[in-house]
């Protein structure tokens, strides 16, 4: 994480100086210092800001606003807590599809591909999901019109591909 990096995640969930400050349990001159690059940022300092970030999204009980290395992990703890459950097997008569996260590296190759565990009942609902997580990547998102699949790029610039499949 970069200066730059906890200014956007401090826009990103609509804080200002004094409430990132505040959460991170700083005082206002420091929090500004590091943000502004004139203080070097610790790995303290970036594991607090992420925390922020998971209990700014708890608060919001919306997993997708924190940072995407802090939600990865929490899906990882959740699988572990509970056990990995695979997917439903789909019943007759309903329609039902998965979220698929694709890591993209640098020349476009595939780095990882993640199924989001819940299934979703409608396609247009899974659809509104990969919108708001692209959305919750502060560094860029978008949609893909041609080839019909959201997008976003984390503040690490990493690149990620929202894919809907039906099961």
């Amino acid at each position: 994480m970069s200066h730059e990096d906890l200014k956007a995640l401090r826009a990103a969930i609509g804080f200002t100086q004094l409430e990132m400050a505040h959460a991170m349990g700083l005082a206002l001159r420091l929090y500004q210092d590091l943000e502004a690059g004139k203080q070097p940022l610790k790995i303290r300092h970036i594991k607090t800001a992420e925390r922020v970030s998971l209990e700014f999204a708890v608060s919001k009980q919306n997993p997708m606003i924190a940072v995407p290395v802090v939600r990865q992990e929490a899906l990882e703890l959740s699988d572990m807590i509970r056990g990995y459950k695979a997917i439903p097997p789909r019943r007759e008569g309903t329609g039902q599809f998965q979220l698929v996260e694709l890591e993209l590296g640098s020349y476009g190759e595939l780095v990882s591909r993640k199924v989001i565990p819940v299934p979703f009942p409608t396609r247009k609902e899974a659809e509104e999901m990969a919108e708001r997580v692209a959305k919750s990547h502060s560094g860029a998102n978008g949609f893909n019109q041609e080839h019909g699949y959201w997008w976003g790029r984390d503040l690490k610039n990493r690149v990620y591909r929202f894919i809907i499949e039906a099961l």
